[in-house]
């Protein structure tokens, strides 16, 4: 893949693919209809808040150009002479060696502002002729003053569109940029041109990729064409870190991240990591939304399971694999661990379900307690201290112990008004809400609260036989101390 931003971007197919909960989307990422117009300044004020890197890089590129270039301001010039209107006539009517011959009788550049906007009036349709009669100038400087006045006119005319802003990136880049004329003023005024017409094309990018996430009325049975034009994972992360902070506010973490569709080909793999690196980062910089850290690992873990993600090259993959090892440790092994443990890091002392030796409850259910000591190890029964997540639909976790295959759970009995039993189910199977779970991350640990009776597990301060604590929900329903808990990889 070409390190030149938008190397081969005209001919470049791609598609995203999304979906909802209850719907299908079909996005395939190609270069739009000809007919498909787009507004630049529809664009820029539907795009709120702007992604703030982008702005300021358009923002300096496009002042730049504009302070380095008065023929980017139409000519006032009253009655154009005859050769003038000569040379436009020959563009429109495309007869570009007769317009070629007209232009050369011309000695005044600024007159090729005025040749340009009027040869295009206002109609899509002459981009092409004018595109090719740049190309047909022999003098470089000329050619670069045909392209930018160009670009001005799909500006300034309302007809800013993906496709012909690739196909002007690529002309001025091989047949101006690619020059060699020895000028340094070309090459720094086609730089700036090449970087306006950039981020204009990234910010159509970012506001049809916006609003497929926020269009609401998108038949399951049809997709919807929007142009990604993509050279390198550096340019989609950007485009994709702008419609993130166009759409995260509004659909939350979870639904954005359901309607990234997994996908068996590569080449759509890397816009699921462009998302998923690009939602990290947002929480990286938000503590509020922390809690969206689990959601993530497992839709990673989902990904990085993929046959596709296997045979992504390994420069994109790469990326993923940094956010893994930037993931904090308990909830990087709650989604990639197969088995864990799970340490009180009050006392530090292992979780585990109470042996046969020990006092059941009752018949169905058993004690669970932590281990002083800090060992999460018994010679005779080492499983009972091996834990299994597995996620339920309704995204709470069960946790099974490895050695009974029992579900914990918290439900009656109370111990007391503040303290709720810890136990396990012995006939097995799950308890439906009583035994699901969710983490809270609390930087490198995680709180554990019951799903259904929003209380939070912890180990007792209360020693029992001078070996072992219980283990309770706190009734009133807040985190104390003795509540964070540390998951660690057992895996066997």
């Amino acid at each position: 893949m070409s390190k030149n931003p938008l190397a081969n971007l005209a001919s470049l197919t791609l598609t995203l693919l999304v979906f909802t909960q209850s719907t299908t989307i079909n996005c395939s990422i190609i270069a739009p209809h000809k007919d498909t117009i787009f507004s630049a300044n529809n664009v820029n004020k539907q795009i709120s808040p702007p992604y703030e890197e982008l702005h300021k890089s358009s923002a300096s590129s496009e002042n730049a150009f504009k302070l380095t270039s008065s023929r980017f301001k139409r000519s006032t010039s009253p009655e154009p002479d005859q050769q003038l209107d000569e040379c436009v006539k020959e563009i429109q009517s495309d007869h570009l060696e007769a317009a070629k011959e007209k232009l050369s009788r011309i000695n005044d550049t600024t007159k090729i502002d005025l040749i340009v906007q009027k040869a295009y009036n206002q109609h899509h349709e002459n981009f092409d002729k004018i595109l090719k009669f740049g190309d047909m100038i022999d003098d470089v400087h000329r050619r670069l003053l045909i392209y930018k006045a160009l670009f001005n006119e799909l500006n300034t005319s309302g007809h800013l569109e993906t496709l012909s802003l690739i196909l002007l990136t690529e002309h001025l880049r091989f047949k101006v940029m690619t020059q060699d004329d020895g000028k340094p003023e070309i090459k720094r005024e086609s730089g700036l041109l090449f970087d306006a017409i950039e981020n204009a094309i990234m910010k159509l990018s970012i506001q049809k990729i916006t609003n497929l996430f926020l269009n609401k009325t998108i038949p399951a049975s049809t997709g919807v064409d929007l142009s990604l034009p993509m050279s390198s994972f550096e340019y989609t992360y950007k485009v994709i870190r702008g419609v993130i902070d166009n759409i995260l506010e509004k659909l939350g973490t979870k639904k954005i991240l359901s309607m990234v569709h997994k996908t068996n080909s590569v080449k759509y793999i890397e816009y699921v990591i462009a998302f998923q690196k690009a939602i990290f980062n947002k929480i990286q910089s938000n503590d509020s939304m922390k809690n969206d850290l689990v959601e993530l690992a497992i839709r990673m873990n989902e990904l990085m399971k993929s046959e596709a993600y296997n045979n992504t090259p390994s420069s994109i993959k790469a990326h993923i694999e940094e956010v893994k090892q930037n993931l904090p440790k308990s909830v990087r092994n709650i989604a990639f661990s197969s088995q864990v443990c799970i340490k009180n890091t009050q006392y530090n002392e292992f979780l585990y379900a109470a042996d046969p030796t020990d006092d059941f409850y009752d018949r169905e259910r058993r004690y669970v307690f932590t281990l002083l000591g800090g060992t999460k190890t018994d010679p005779m029964e080492p499983s009972k201290f091996l834990w299994k997540l597995e996620r339920r639909k309704d995204d709470a976790f069960e946790m099974i112990n490895d050695q009974y295959n029992e579900h914990l759970f918290a439900g009656d009995p109370k111990w007391d008004d503040d303290r709720r039993c810890a136990l396990t189910w012995t006939p097995g199977g799950d308890c439906v809400n009583y035994s699901g779970w969710i983490f809270e991350p609390e930087g490198q640990e995680v709180y554990i609260k019951n799903y259904f009776e929003n209380e939070y597990l912890f180990a007792d301060h209360d020693k029992l036989h001078d070996n072992k604590r219980k283990v309770f929900t706190y009734v009133p329903k807040r985190k104390t101390p003795d509540s964070t808990w540390e998951i660690i990889d057992c895996s066997k």
